[in-house]
C-alpha cells in the first residue's frame, strides 16, 4: 500500500528531469563571397563528416550546433571560392548569427 503513495512522487521527479534537460545551443551561419554570388554553399562537420547544404541561391546555414566546420561555395562558370575552417560557439556569434567570408576568383 505504501507504494501507492510514492508512484505520484515518482512520476513527478521523472517529469521534472525531463524538462531540465538543457538544450544544444544552435546559430545561423551567414555565408559571403567575394567576387561573384554562388549558387549555394557547403558545410562540412569536422568531428561527424556529415555534409550541410544550404538551398540554392540560398547563402545561409539554419541551426547548426555547435563544432568546427569547413565551409566552401559551389563553383560557377569560370569562377571559384576558398574554402574556410571555423570553429562555431557563442564566442563568435552575435546574436546567434555568424558570418563566414570566402575568397572568390573569376577567370
Amino acid at each position: 500500500m505504501k507504494l501507492l503513495f510514492a508512484l505520484p512522487f515518482l512520476f513527478y521527479v521523472g517529469l521534472t528531469s525531463l524538462n531540465k534537460e538543457e538544450t544544444e545551443e544552435t546559430f545561423t551561419v551567414f555565408v559571403e563571397v567575394t567576387h561573384y554570388q554562388p549558387d549555394g554553399y557547403a558545410a562540412k562537420n569536422l568531428s561527424t563528416n556529415e555534409w550541410i547544404y544550404t538551398e540554392r541561391g540560398q547563402n545561409f546555414f539554419e541551426n547548426l550546433p555547435e563544432g568546427t566546420y569547413r565551409f566552401t561555395a559551389y563553383e560557377g562558370y569560370f569562377c571559384g571560392a576558398s574554402s574556410k575552417t571555423v570553429t562555431i560557439s557563442d564566442d563568435i556569434a552575435v546574436n546567434g548569427e555568424i558570418t563566414v567570408e570566402l575568397s572568390g576568383w573569376c577567370e
